[in-house]
């Protein structure tokens, strides 16, 4: 086992290196300044930098930079990236990394003149022996950036730190804003091949379709027959179905022909406008056309006879509850291919200020509810992605079950269960069978990225495959059906 200390020195910022044996298995490295104080740098990708430059077959050389999110005040909120500058004697690659995007490498060869050009900045501005920038302005007072940008420069021998924090225009920045310029510009230059990382996490992983000038947005099989729902770059572009069974893009697919039939969802929560008087709120039909169960705007729960029209209020226990908790009422969705009515509850404590989920299953009929205590989160998610392009659940072929995504949080629970709190970070993905009358999910394979990634899946049990649409792009991998 490896004892000796890896030796990390910020040029223009001494620091005390760390043992190895403190770092095996942290989330983030740790560093402590000259100065005795802590602070956490650039969770475990810096570490990774360090850990590849040291490795035997890490290149030479690496100048490494890393561009923030936007604050969340801006909008459009800009998009972070990193750019990685890999050297090994005469070569060099450049690399980036979407902030917004954990599965997915960009790579290109870079040219010698390129190489040179860009090292003669680094040398002739001495931009190794900068001093960390940072305005002091007030980000909201500025207009500009938080957060920090972070350059780096790891040898075999030594590595150097660099921040930029809330960069703004003025005499002493000048050096600074270059350097932005610089990577920006390698960033958004030359033609990269995607590479997926993922292959490294998932055996088998196969990309069939890289979308360029069209982008996936949804994939059905109908035996050997292969569909894929393509859309254009532009705004204009509507969707359409194309064959892929020969893994390129073939001809048109008639809607009829699709497999399943594409067109709303087999989940709803879609408006239904009846008469000028009525209340605005979210609001379903039953199953069986009888009802429309509907939240209106003094957050109350009413159904209403399609036949005559007449409301009824349905009470629901302990909405509110004075010493402890209230409750609202956040949404009303119709279930597939029954008649129950799944409501969606927010629950605020006074004591903690927390905010949980509740849920109940509503019969229409009797206007009767019952506490919902099984898996809701495959149901939920459902529900909330289906804004911009709803396509159905694919069923297995087992009664009231179907194919979904589980959102797992950071504490191992579904993302949208039941009693479960908000804010807690999705940290990754399940795919599995959900039935819907007994609220139960079992996974079959974990994704390590946010359910939010995933556009569209098909699993095909009887071969062992999962087809998934991962931000445009079609990706296959096997998966064991036991």
């Amino acid at each position: 086992m490896e004892s000796n200390l890896r030796n990390f020195w910020v040029w223009s910022r001494p620091i005390i290196a760390v043992p190895v044996l403190a770092l095996i298995g942290a989330s983030a490295f740790l560093f402590i300044d000259s100065e005795g104080e802590q602070f956490q740098a650039r969770n475990h990708w810096e570490r990774s930098l360090q850990d590849e430059i040291l490795s035997n077959k890490g290149p030479d050389e690496i100048f490494a930079w890393q561009e923030p999110d936007g604050p969340q005040h801006m909008f459009p909120k800009p998009s972070g990236f990193q750019v990685v500058l890999r050297i090994r004697g005469n070569s060099a690659s450049i690399s980036r990394y979407l902030n917004s995007d954990p599965a997915r490498e960009y790579r290109r060869e870079m040219k010698l003149d390129e190489i040179a050009g860009f090292k003669s900045f680094i040398q002739k501005n001495a931009i190794d022996s900068l001093e960390s920038y940072d305005s002091g302005c007030p980000t909201r007072a500025c207009g500009e950036f938080s957060s920090d940008y972070v350059y780096y420069h790891l040898t075999k021998e030594r590595g150097n730190r660099l921040t930029i924090t809330d960069l703004r225009t003025d005499p002493a920045s000048q050096i600074y804003l270059q350097l932005v310029d610089v990577f920006g510009r390698l960033h958004r230059l030359g033609e990269y091949q995607v590479r997926y990382l993922l292959a490294d996490q998932i055996k088998g992983l196969e990309v069939l379709f890289v979308g360029k000038d069209k982008s996936a947005k949804g994939i059905c099989k109908d035996g050997l027959a292969i569909r894929v729902l393509v859309s254009g770059k532009s705004k204009d572009s509507k969707p359409e179905w194309r064959d892929f069974s020969q893994g390129i893009l073939g001809d048109n697919i008639e809607r009829q022909k699709v497999c399943p039939p594409i067109g709303l969802a087999n989940f709803t929560t879609s408006k239904l406008k009846r008469s000028p008087e009525t209340a605005s709120g979210a609001e379903v039909i039953t199953q069986d056309g009888k009802w429309v169960v509907e939240r209106n705007s003094y957050n109350r729960l009413v159904r209403i006879s399609r036949r005559t029209w007449h409301k009824y209020v349905i009470a629901l226990p302990n909405m509110s509850q004075p010493e402890e908790s209230n409750a609202g009422i956040h949404g009303v969705f119709r279930l597939p291919k029954q008649d129950k009515i799944l409501i969606e509850m927010q629950r605020a404590f006074f004591k903690t200020s927390e905010l949980r989920r509740e849920y109940r299953l509503l019969d229409p009929n009797d206007g009767r509810s019952e506490m919902v205590t099984g898996d809701v989160g495959p149901l939920m998610l459902k529900f909330w992605d289906d804004h911009d392009l709803p396509l159905p659940l694919q069923p297995t072929g087992r009664p009231h079950e179907y194919w979904t995504k589980n959102p797992i949080t950071e504490n191992g629970y579904t993302e949208l269960n039941a009693n479960a709190y908000y804010g807690l970070q999705n940290v990754h993905t399940e795919i599995g069978q959900y039935d819907v009358r007994k609220f139960t999910f079992k996974s079959i394979c974990k994704l390590p990225f946010k359910h939010d990634f995933i556009d569209h899946f098909w699993v095909d049990e009887a071969d062992g495959k999962v087809y998934l649409v991962y931000q445009g792009d079609l990706l296959r991998f096997p998966f064991n059906p036991n």
